[in-house]
C-alpha cells in the first residue's frame, strides 16, 4: 500500500510521524512524509510576528498543487493547532484533487490557527468542517479524543484508538539531568507498574501545564505519574 503522510516538518509531531513512517515501511508499505517548509509557516521567525491568512492560504494552495496524491492509496493528515498543514484538505478540495482515502490522526482537539492568530473565522470553520466531515477514518491516541471526536463528526466512520508511542526518548533529557535525577526516578517507580504513567518532555512556557493536573483529577482510578524532563521542577 502506498501512503502519503502530510504534516509539519518540526514542532514535535514530525518526530512521531517519522517514527510511524519507518515502522510502516518496515511492514512492507511504501510511505512518504511531506510537509510545508517551516520557513513558509504562519509565524515569521525573522519578524517575530504572524503572517496573514491570505499568505498562508496561498502557500498551502501552491504546495498542494504539486502533491502527487494520485500516486497514493491513502493520505494521512497530521497537524497541530497552529500548523499550516491543517488547510491542505481545503486546498486540495479547491483544486479538485481529492485523495482516494483520507485518515486524520487526532493530535489535537482544536485547530485554532485561523481563529486565534490569523483572525480568519471563515477559514477556521472550513478547517473544522474538513476534519469532521471529509475524512474517511480517524486514529486517536486515547479514549478521550475518540469520545470527543465521535460527538462532533457528522456521521459514523471507522475510528481506531492507538496509544502514542515514545518518540522523544533521546531528546527529553540530557545525560547530566538523568544522572542527577536517577535516584529520584528509581524511588518514584514502584514495583507494580500496572498503574504507572511516565511523561517525558520539556515544560515549555507556552504549554498549558495546568491542564495536566486538571486531567489527572478526572481519572477514574488512581495513577502513579512520573514526569521527566527539564523545567518541570520549577513549575
Amino acid at each position: 500500500m502506498k501512503i502519503l503522510m502530510i504534516g509539519p516538518q518540526r514542532g514535535g509531531i514530525d518526530v512521531y510521524v517519522r517514527r510511524l513512517t519507518e515502522a510502516l515501511n518496515l511492514r512492507g508499505h511504501e510511505v512518504s512524509y511531506r510537509g510545508i517548509e517551516p520557513s513558509e509557516g504562519a509565524f515569521d521567525i525573522q519578524k517575530m510576528s504572524w503572517r496573514s491568512s491570505d499568505y498562508v492560504k496561498d502557500v498551502v494552495h501552491r504546495w498542494s498543487a504539486e502533491l502527487p496524491i494520485d500516486d497514493f492509496d491513502i493520505v494521512g493528515y497530521h497537524f497541530g493547532k497552529n500548523d499550516v498543514e491543517q488547510y491542505v484538505p481545503i486546498a486540495l478540495r479547491n483544486l479538485g484533487r481529492q485523495p482516494l482515502k483520507s485518515i486524520y490522526f487526532v493530535h489535537f482537539l482544536s485547530w485554532n490557527l485561523f481563529s486565534d492568530y490569523l483572525m480568519d473565522p471563515d477559514a477556521a470553520k472550513e478547517v473544522r468542517s474538513a476534519v469532521l466531515s471529509e475524512m474517511d477514518a480517524y486514529v486517536a491516541y486515547g479514549t478521550h479524543p475518540k469520545i470527543q471526536m465521535q460527538k462532533w463528526i457528522s456521521s459514523p466512520r471507522p475510528f481506531v484508538t492507538s496509544f502514542y508511542p515514545s518518540a522523544h526518548e533521546a531528546e527529553f533529557a540530557n545525560r547530566s539531568v538523568l544522572r542527577n535525577a536517577q535516584h529520584i526516578l528509581m524511588e518514584s517507580i514502584p514495583a507494580d507498574k500496572s498503574n504507572l504513567v511516565i511523561l517525558p518532555g520539556y515544560a515549555a512556557d507556552y504549554k498549558a501545564n495546568e491542564f495536566l493536573m486538571e486531567a489527572a483529577s478526572l481519572i477514574r482510578h488512581p495513577l502513579r505519574i512520573v514526569i521527566i524532563g527539564q523545567g518541570w521542577r520549577a513549575r
